[in-house]
């Protein structure tokens, strides 16, 4: 006879009965990362935070079945919340706000799968939706917007706000994943001590022949590569300078290989594309690490 599973949040017993005890970082990653997978799969989540609650869905993902759960739960109208160079986009020359997440409120006719997968994605020739009209912002879209990005989505989710009381009873009764707003902040530094080592090569470079290559998989399945060299370094003055475009360190060493001062920027942008970042460290007469 199986034995009935323990309800949420209680403590879990090993064979031997001694308590185990998660580790509340560990538990916040899981907790994102199941988020993540339900976007993914079109299933709204449950986000919150101290001042509120929205229900959510990917625009890229989302079919007739979780609309119609969003809208069962929502409080107000649905809103579609976009990057800002998406919403410029379709906006076609009107003033967007400058915020991380711009809000557009849109008629019943476009809150359809099709129209919003179109509405999304930015090689879709999608004319100016007609009806839309920019909307305040509600206060976690930009942890919305940032939870489908991890997600590997198109920034781009359906939202609207959610009656805190009723919270508990819309996760039971349609199983739906609470989220809080803070997991998806600490994501990136949680995240990151869970880097994994899988492949290192050396990568000899003029004037840094120890140079090597390591990546590294995050936890959420993404990829972290690291490039760091023992040769001359760059002075803390000119790390920000060598990544504008056409621009070469003034060291004289340094300027003993040519180049067109492209690399750095071409490569930033590269990662940028990728919705991924690009750090650079350096110590005059130790080296340089890209990561």
């Amino acid at each position: 006879m199986n034995s009935p599973l323990p309800p949420p949040h209680a403590p879990v017993t090993s064979s031997g009965g001694t308590a185990l005890v998660a580790d509340p970082a560990a538990l916040a990653l899981r907790a994102v990362h199941r988020a993540m997978a339900e976007l993914r799969r079109g299933t709204p989540v449950l986000l919150t935070d101290a001042d509120g609650a929205l229900v959510l869905a990917a625009a890229e993902t989302v079919g007739a079945p979780g609309l119609a759960e969003l809208a069962s739960l929502a409080k107000g109208p649905a809103l579609l919340l976009l990057a800002p160079t998406r919403a410029e986009a379709l906006l076609q020359g009107r003033t967007v706000p400058t915020e991380p997440a711009i809000a557009l409120h849109l008629p019943p006719g476009l809150l359809d799968p099709a129209r919003l997968r179109s509405l999304a994605d930015p090689t879709a020739a999608e004319l100016p939706p007609d009806g839309a009209r920019t909307a305040p912002a509600p206060p976690l879209a930009g942890a919305a917007l940032a939870l489908a990005k991890l997600a590997r989505l198109l920034p781009a989710v359906i939202a609207a706000p959610v009656d805190a009381p009723s919270l508990v009873d819309a996760a039971a009764r349609l199983g739906l994943l609470r989220l809080d707003a803070a997991a998806i902040a600490a994501y990136p530094a949680v995240a990151a001590t869970s880097l994994r080592r899988v492949a290192e090569a050396p990568v000899p470079l003029d004037l840094a022949a120890a140079t090597r290559l390591v990546a590294f998989r995050a936890a959420d399945g993404g990829i972290v590569l690291r490039v760091a060299d023992t040769g001359v370094g760059i002075a803390a003055d000119e790390l920000a300078e060598v990544l504008k475009p056409f621009v070469q360190s003034r060291d004289t060493e340094r300027r003993r290989v040519q180049g067109t001062g492209l690399g750095l920027p071409l490569a930033e942008q590269l990662v940028k594309l990728h919705d991924g970042t690009m750090t650079l460290a350096s110590t005059r007469g130790e080296g340089t690490t890209v990561t």
